[in-house]
C-alpha cells in the first residue's frame, strides 16, 4: 500500500468566523457592549454573618439575566437582578480571609439573534467584611480618696470600625451612656462612688460588664464581656450592706 501525502486546507474567512471561541466571541460584543447598569448595596461594611443586598439597576428592558462579580468570581443572577449573600459568601467567593476589603461589580445580557450580548461593567462598589466580633474585657479602678471609679472597655485589637461601648451592672440592661473611644479602647472616667453602688443595688449584683458597638449598617453589638466584680473589702462592705439592707 502506499503512504499517503499530507496536504493542507487553507479555510476562508467566512469560516473562521464561524469557528471562533465562545470566549473571544464574549469578550468581542463585551468591548462593544451595552450601557453599563449601576450597582446599589444595602450595606458596605458587614460581619461573616450577616447580609448584604445586591442590586443591579439596568438602563433597558427586558434583559436575559444580571451577572455579579465578586472579586474575580461570577455569580449569575435571574432576571430580577437581585442578589442576597452572607459575608461568609462573599470572602469565600473573594478567596479572601476577613477582615478585607472587596470590590463587587455587575454586568446583564441581552438576547439577540441567538446571541447573548453582555453590557459594559458596572462601576465597583466596595464591601467590608468584617472579622466575627470577639468579646471585651473590662476592668475597673477605684480611687477611694475621690470616691471615682474608672472603668475601661479594653476592645480587641483585631476589631474594626468600633465607634462606641456600653456599660452595665449586673446582668441587666441597667446601661450607662454610651461611651467614647480613647486609645483604642472605651473608658468611663470618674464615675461617682454613690452612684454606681446605687445602681449594684438596684439589679442586686456587685459585677459590672461591657459591650462595643461597630459601625456595620445597621450597626453591631459584640458579645458582652465577662462580668468584672467589684473588689476591695471597702467596696464589698458597702455593697453587702446596700443589698442586705434593700434584699
Amino acid at each position: 500500500m502506499g503512504k499517503m501525502a499530507s496536504f493542507t486546507v487553507f479555510l476562508p474567512s467566512f469560516y473562521l468566523f464561524w469557528i471562533i471561541t465562545p470566549y473571544f466571541l464574549f469578550a468581542f460584543t463585551h468591548v462593544h457592549g451595552l450601557p453599563k447598569p449601576e450597582l446599589f448595596v444595602s450595606s458596605s461594611v458587614i460581619l461573616p454573618t450577616t447580609t448584604v443586598h445586591l442590586s443591579c439597576v439596568v438602563p433597558q428592558d427586558p434583559v436575559d439575566q444580571c451577572i455579579f462579580m465578586v472579586g474575580k468570581t461570577y455569580t449569575t443572577s435571574t432576571s430580577s437582578c437581585e442578589l442576597t449573600l452572607t459575608g461568609e459568601q462573599i470572602i469565600v467567593r473573594g478567596h479572601v480571609n476577613p477582615p478585607s476589603v472587596l470590590p463587587v461589580k455587575c454586568f446583564y445580557t441581552v438576547k439577540g439573534s441567538g446571541v447573548n450580548r453582555p453590557s459594559d461593567h458596572s462601576s465597583p462598589v466596595s464591601v467590608l467584611v468584617l472579622d466575627n466580633l470577639q468579646k471585651p474585657k473590662v476592668s475597673v479602678h477605684h480611687d477611694r480618696t475621690n470616691k471615682l471609679f474608672d472603668i475601661v472597655c479594653e476592645i480587641p485589637k483585631q476589631s474594626w470600625n468600633v465607634t462606641g461601648c456600653q456599660f452595665y451592672t449586673g446582668h441587666g440592661e441597667n446601661l450607662y451612656p454610651t461611651a467614647k473611644i480613647a486609645s483604642g479602647n472605651c473608658h468611663l472616667y470618674s464615675v461617682d462612688e454613690d452612684d454606681l453602688f446605687r445602681r449594684l443595688q438596684s439589679v442586686g449584683s456587685g459585677e459590672v460588664s461591657c459591650d462595643y458597638i461597630v459601625n456595620t449598617e445597621p450597626s453591631s453589638l459584640s458579645p458582652r464581656s465577662d462580668p468584672y466584680t467589684i473588689q476591695g473589702q471597702y467596696a464589698q462592705n458597702i455593697i453587702n450592706v446596700l443589698l442586705n439592707t434593700y434584699y
